[in-house]
């Protein structure tokens, strides 16, 4: 079956998207100096009391989001795989920066934190929907 144009543009729109994350994510935990300077305290304060688990946990929802946008590049029927465990990894991560860290995600952001919160739930909802119906329909195999 031919594949179709809106799967390059959501494969490629989903590696760049996800891309940012990895990118987010090595350079706080390679704690990149340039990167850093440009967090406020706050969210520095969070990040170091961050538990290890949890950085795992965070670590899974991106690599596997990078994988998952890969995986529909290449069309195989994985991808929805890749978006799934992403997704535990953001359930997972946002659970702890809502009810168990020392200070709420929210308030260290605001409002900019629930918007951002929501988007990233909801993306990568779409993305793993959107994998499942393209491997439904036989468009990845």
């Amino acid at each position: 079956m031919k594949t179709p144009i809106n799967l390059w543009i959501i494969g490629i729109l989903a590696l760049v998207w996800n891309g940012a994350g990895v990118f987010d994510f090595m350079m706080t935990n390679m704690r990149n100096p340039r990167y850093m300077q440009s967090l406020p305290p706050e969210q520095l304060a969070y990040l170091d009391a961050m538990p290890a688990w949890v950085n795992l946990f965070w670590g899974v929802a991106v690599f596997a989001a990078l994988a998952g946008a890969l995986l529909l590049l290449l069309r195989s029927r994985f991808a929805s795989l890749g978006f799934a465990f992403s997704f535990l990894g953001i359930v997972v991560t946002l659970f702890y920066g809502l009810f168990l860290s020392p200070q709420s995600m929210l308030e260290i952001g605001g409002g900019v934190a629930v918007i951002f919160t929501i988007s990233l739930v909801l993306v990568t909802l779409f993305f793993w929907a959107y994998s499942r119906r393209m491997a439904r329909i036989g468009i990845l195999s």
